[in-house]
This record gives C-alpha cells, sequence and structure tokens, in this order.
C-alpha cells in the first residue's frame, strides 16, 4: 500500500499532526464547514513531526524552499500547495482541528 493510500483513524497513530487539504473543486475554502462531514473532498498530504498545530501549519507552507524539502514533514502525496484556509489537521492525540482565516476550531472530521 502506498502512503498516500494508507487508512487513517481518528486514533492517528503515527505519532505526528496529519495535514487533509480541502480539493480545489470544493473551494471557497471560506465554507469549509460544508464539506468536513465529506471525506471525499479531502485528501491527505503530509504527516508532520510535531504535535503543535501552529508549527504543522508553518512546516507545510512555502517559505524560502518547498515545504515538500522539510526534514520534519513526510509528503505523501505528489504534489501539494501550502496548508491553508479549510484544510484539517489531526493531531496525534486524534484531536481534529479546521484551520480558519484567525486560528483553528475543533471539528468532527472521519477519515
Amino acid at each position: 500500500m502506498k502512503p498516500h493510500q494508507r487508512l487513517v483513524t481518528q486514533e492517528n497513530d503515527t505519532g505526528m499532526t496529519l495535514v487533509f487539504q480541502l480539493r480545489p473543486n470544493y473551494c471557497p475554502r471560506d465554507y469549509a464547514d460544508e464539506f468536513v462531514g465529506d471525506r471525499h473532498a479531502y485528501r491527505l498530504v503530509a504527516h508532520v513531526d510535531t504535535a503543535e498545530l501552529d508549527e504543522a501549519f508553518a512546516l507545510t507552507n512555502h517559505n524560502e524552499t518547498t515545504w515538500f524539502d522539510n526534514p520534519s514533514v513526510q509528503c505523501v502525496c505528489r504534489r501539494a500547495r501550502s496548508t491553508s484556509v479549510g484544510d484539517v489537521l489531526i493531531v496525534p492525540e486524534g484531536t481534529t482541528y479546521l484551520c480558519r482565516g484567525s486560528g483553528w476550531s475543533q471539528v468532527n472530521f472521519t477519515v
């Protein structure tokens, strides 16, 4: 099984923060609340070696280099944009958060 095909549960047994990006055809991201319940609206793009949301966000954003080159990130797809509003992160303990325009909100998200 390829890494991006791995089934992920809410228990998140990877020990890393999982980053799911909202697929482009589900935009605008401002209405991401409507899509959180639709597992087809998201794809797993990365495992990030941190339990902190803001750090995972920073590590999966393009800065001086692409985030794929970051040693703390395991990219599990061929191509991905920077983490942004509407994306979902699952921290190692299993709690799920939706990225908002300013901060995070806890959501129910099943993959």
